[in-house]
């Protein structure tokens, strides 16, 4: 779990491990791909659909 940085200059987005759609392993400065979601828990947006770039 962790948070991701957009490159389009949108806020930090929480990404959960459930959303990272191949092993679940990120490296620290891994560039992703992902669509911004809604968590109906917390409010806040969320990362689904995360995949490595």
């Amino acid at each position: 779990m962790g948070s991701s940085h957009q490159t389009t200059g949108g806020p930090d987005v929480f990404v959960h491990i459930s959303a990272v759609g191949f092993d679940g392993l990120l490296t620290d400065g891994q560039k992703v791909s992902f669509d911004v979601g809604h968590d109906r828990k917390t409010g806040k947006s969320k990362a689904e659909n995360v995949t490595v770039l």
